[in-house]
């Protein structure tokens, strides 16, 4: 409750001009329940969503009319409960839920805690929201593994299907590495409640995993694979394959495309497109195919990274019903010579037995 109380940063009269005066973090009760409540802009990852501090598990809010205080919990055609809130009395909001088509209501009663903004993607991943279910975070480790003569060990948020991984060691580097590995999967305990909403308004269920696990570990240059599984609602589950390179000597994870010049890439060097140059060379050590894997890599720019002794592994991003045909393709580093920078070139002339 403390907890809960620390956050409390807002006072009446605290909303921008056009701001809905019921969005944002609500603390408070149902019934008897400690209740914590996000109400957010529809177009939000999602939407609005409550739960019970004692639960934990996400129920998604729906209205049509939030203005009118008018709001149904879970799916969106079969409610499981009806909120009717009242006018929003400077941080304080009150009102009933029912049950729909039985007798009897509980009180609402709940203080905001929090502000959001109107458009605000994934606007409940928000600290405030979090923070009682953050109290309940628990990870454990795993199994131990070894790669490249170093050990790392599995592990996974407790009663979910969660993981990272922590890295052996006692340099500052590690330990910046690890906690930063930490925070992503804080993030992704976040993205699993969001997620489990998202699907439940729409009757569709929900599901999150995430995984980790080391693919190099060299004197200079750590590769991270990482993977999300989730379907959230929609036409299609997703499927999220990513690499991370980290710098040992700085304990700072290290953006590939930097290394490349404006004839290796196009627009911005954070957005992974490769020049229509690079490209072809990268295409150059795709053995050919003439099915429809072979038109969606031929059409492909934009990759993701990753280092390898061999050389450099460009991994197409391709759309959901293609990902089946996403190959990973490695270029010699004496191939990409003449597309890298200064910085690109230097750290090449390392490479690869900085590995």
């Amino acid at each position: 409750m403390l907890l809960i109380v620390g956050l409390l940063i807002w006072s009446a009269g605290s909303f921008a001009a056009g701001v809905p005066p019921w969005l944002g973090i609500w603390h408070g009760t149902l019934g008897k329940q400690e209740v914590m409540v996000c109400l957010a802009d529809e177009s939000a990852m999602g939407g609005s969503t409550y739960y019970y501090v004692k639960y934990q598990s996400s129920i998604p809010l729906t209205s049509e009319t939030p203005q009118s205080g008018h709001w149904q919990e879970g799916n969106r055609d079969k409610p499981s409960g009806i909120w009717q809130l009242g006018a929003v009395q400077g941080d304080s909001l009150s009102g009933q839920w029912s049950a729909p088509g039985k007798a009897g209501k509980l009180p609402i009663a709940l203080k905001r805690i929090a502000a959001l903004g109107q458009d605000q993607y994934a606007a409940c991943e928000v600290p405030a929201f979090f923070a009682p279910r953050d109290a309940k975070f628990q990870v454990m480790s795993g199994k131990a593994h070894v790669v490249d003569g170093k050990a790392y060990t599995e592990i996974q948020v407790k009663g979910r299907d969660l993981a990272s991984l922590w890295l052996s060691g006692a340099t500052a580097q590690i330990a910046s590495i690890n906690a930063n590995l930490a925070r992503q999967l804080k993030r992704d305990y976040w993205s699993y409640f969001t997620c489990l909403s998202e699907g439940k308004r729409e009757a569709l269920g929900g599901d999150y995993s995430s995984w980790a696990n080391v693919v190099a570990w060299g004197q200079r240059w750590l590769v991270i694979g990482t993977a999300v599984d989730s379907y959230c609602g929609g036409a299609h589950p997703n499927q999220d394959l990513d690499y991370q390179t980290w710098d040992l000597t700085t304990g700072q994870m290290e953006n590939l495309w930097r290394w490349f010049n404006a004839k290796g890439t196009t627009g911005d060097k954070s957005a992974m497109w490769a020049s229509p140059e690079l490209t072809k060379v990268v295409l150059q050590s795709v053995e050919p195919r003439k099915d429809e894997c072979g038109d969606d890599m031929q059409s492909a720019s934009f990759y993701r990274l990753r280092l390898s002794r061999q050389g450099m592994v460009f991994i197409p991003s391709l759309g959901h019903a293609d990902r089946v045909c996403e190959e990973e393709v490695t270029v010699s580093y004496k191939k990409l010579l003449p597309f890298l920078n200064e910085r690109g070139q230097h750290e090449l002339s390392k490479l690869p037995s900085a590995f």
